[in-house]
């Protein structure tokens, strides 16, 4: 993988699919899902944790096959 570290104040994130089903078979409306995203730290520090957080500025970009994003630490609402 490209070693790739954001600048101070960053964090290099995979972000989750989010369900559009229930485990029960509910389909979710889109309003539903609201802006909380769950997603896997892969730089620095914390990486291969968990977090919440809200998506605000963000910037998504390929490397290879995977779709990766920059958001700013403060956007982060929690580690799991």
């Amino acid at each position: 993988m490209l070693q790739f570290n954001p600048v101070k104040g960053k964090v290099l994130i995979r972000k989750d699919k989010m369900e559009d089903t229930t485990a029960s078979g509910i389909l979710i409306g889109k309003s539903s899902t609201g802006r909380c995203v769950t997603a896997e730290v892969v730089s620095g520090e914390r990486a291969g944790e968990r977090i919440v957080f809200t998506p605000g500025i963000s910037n998504a970009f390929d490397v290879g096959s995977e779709q990766l994003t920059v958001i700013f630490e403060y956007d982060i609402i929690a580690y799991l």
